[in-house]
């Protein structure tokens, strides 16, 4: 199986989206992620963006590139970006969620570095959150 490659993010929008641009940018987001087979979730929430895309380290690569030149958003941090086995999002070309701004002030000071082997996971903590709040949202 090739390894995967995740790139978690965080940034502030330019302005306050609305639901057309939103749905917009999730459409362009969707249909440019299953092209390079990207996966992952869009939080956003009062002005500020929580990303996290996973596939195959050129593709995330690509679309990272694409994310970074966009004029929608500024102060892009990259969280993570790391080598994975598997998909944490592999159902979603574009999950996307609402999402408070204490649950992002959470979620991106969350430790981003990788558990020590003896705890037994391969999923970095913040990585762990993340997916933890997608499923709580999902349900």
């Amino acid at each position: 199986m090739p390894a995967l490659r995740t790139i978690v993010y965080v940034s502030s929008a330019t302005h306050k989206l609305n639901e057309a641009e939103m749905e917009a940018l999730l459409m362009d987001a969707r249909e440019h992620n299953q092209r390079h087979g990207i996966t992952g979730i869009l939080l956003y929430g009062e002005g500020n963006f929580m990303q996290c895309i996973e596939g195959l380290p050129d593709g995330v690569e690509l679309i990272y590139a694409r994310i970074c030149a966009s004029r929608q958003h500024r102060d892009v941090i990259k969280l993570m970006d790391e080598p994975t086995v598997e998909r944490c999002f592999p159902d979603w070309y574009m999950g996307v969620a609402p999402a408070s701004h204490s649950a992002q002030l959470q979620l991106s000071s969350a430790q981003w570095q990788r558990l020590s082997h003896e705890a037994g996971t391969t999923a970095p903590p913040g990585m762990q959150l993340l997916q933890r709040f997608w499923q709580k949202l999902a349900r």
